[in-house]
């Protein structure tokens, strides 16, 4: 079953709204509570996860610091193919 709809999600369209809910999931294990609270996983597109972050000041630093370091792990828990980029914006 699960394979089945591993192949039909996507050729529905889906699969990226199943990926953004998982990844909205893991989304505090994965950056810690302190970024969770200040952001949101919006949308992945074509392999770039968008994430809405509230403060300018912390966009800032998650680019400048902390965006390789999200991406290894968001790639260390999905499928390495499904998120190949992190944008924040807010």
């Amino acid at each position: 079953m699960r394979a089945a709809l591993s192949v039909l999600l996507p050729k529905l369209g889906l699969g990226d709204a199943m990926d953004e809910q998982a990844v909205r999931r893991a989304w505090e294990k994965i950056v810690g509570s302190f970024v969770a609270a200040q952001s949101v996983p919006d949308r992945i597109r074509n392999g770039v996860l968008f994430v809405r972050v509230h403060q300018s000041s912390v966009r800032f630093e998650l680019e400048r610091t902390w965006k390789a370091e999200i991406v290894r792990k968001l790639r260390a828990e999905f499928d390495v193919s499904k998120i190949r980029e992190v944008k924040f914006f807010g």
